[in-house]
């Protein structure tokens, strides 16, 4: 036997509401109902139209003001939905669930430090919220406060030692502040429990760069770029370590891959002029080069430094543009 879908039986369920509310507008649970079967059909203006309705009919439903921050987030609308939220915890003050998704918004809108306050508030209701825990780290590592973070996601790891994400969010704090090594312990904590992760392998192969295991790095971001080879960032990562182990054909090929996916990052132009320089291939970088100080004007400023033999000809520096 097949069984309707979801969306049909949430469809259905929407014409007995409306046919309930025809015949008695002041059904306050039908308009609860009404609200969630819009938000499931895709319907939010109306949803937050039929929530509105209900909250008319009874102000101090701490889950409708719930369910309508929901709603108002779907819709961007994030500072009513923050408000929404606090009227849910003003009603509830241990809806851990709304002090939650309240943090959620305000995260998303760059309040952090009120994010994470009311994530602090969550975990006063339930102590063992891992994600809780982990979204007060994320908050922390974008305030660039690495200590806290790391501190929290040492909590967070205490209580779930399988969460991936937060192995390797203490990676890249730890990395940060120059700890490679326990970065690199905590990355392949991480790629151990998701071995085909690109982010985390672009991760690692970064880190092995910062500990000077150079082999390693290398043949870490070629694993990467196995599993996402139209990264454009990664092949960038590859093509410089490369060229700094002295690989300048293999660079060479690094960078042009760049520029074939993503033809206006300056950067590789600039990069690639440097590797053609080092193969002799004057003309080559002469031509990069001009594209890239084309994308970006800043870049003249590098010229003299990064290219003193071509700076110093004088046909160079007029076919280039650059002014002594």
């Amino acid at each position: 036997a097949s069984f309707p879908s979801m969306s049909l039986r949430h469809s259905d369920a929407e014409t007995e509401l409306e046919e309930c509310l025809r015949l008695n507008p002041q059904h306050r649970e039908a308009w609860y109902e009404l609200g969630y079967c819009k938000d499931m059909l895709g319907k939010l203006a109306q949803s937050l139209d039929c929530y509105d309705k209900h909250l008319e009919i009874d102000p101090y439903s701490s889950n409708t003001w719930y369910n309508r921050g929901i709603i108002l987030n779907k819709l961007k609308r994030y500072n009513e939905s923050v408000q929404s939220y606090d009227m849910a915890v003003a009603i509830r003050e241990n809806f851990s669930s709304a002090w939650y998704n309240r943090g959620n918004v305000l995260a998303n809108i760059g309040n952090l430090k009120e994010a994470i306050e009311s994530y602090h508030r969550t975990l006063e209701h339930e102590p063992d919220d891992v994600a809780s825990l982990f979204n007060i780290a994320s908050a922390y590592e974008e305030l660039r406060d690495y200590k806290q973070s790391i501190q929290h996601l040492e909590k967070c790891l205490e209580l779930d030692p399988n969460y991936a994400d937060a192995w390797y969010a203490l990676a890249c704090c730890f990395d940060m502040k120059e700890q490679h090594l326990a970065a690199y312990n905590a990355v392949v904590k991480a790629i151990d429990l998701v071995p085909d992760c690109a982010e985390y392998l672009h991760a690692k192969a970064d880190i092995e760069y910062n500990l000077g295991r150079m082999p390693e790095s290398l043949s870490t971001y070629r694993e990467m770029l196995r599993l996402e080879n139209e990264n454009a960032y990664a092949w960038f990562d590859y093509a410089a370590t490369l060229f700094e182990a002295g690989s300048t054909v293999e660079a060479v090929e690094a960078f042009q891959k760049v520029i074939a996916i993503e033809p206006s990052l300056a950067d590789a132009h600039f990069e690639l002029a440097r590797a053609y320089n080092a193969q002799g291939e004057t003309d080559l970088a002469i031509a990069s080069l001009g594209t890239a100080f084309v994308l970006d004007g800043k870049k003249r400023k590098l010229f003299r430094e990064s290219f003193p033999e071509l700076y110093r000809q004088e046909s160079v520096r007029k076919q280039l543009g650059i002014k002594l």
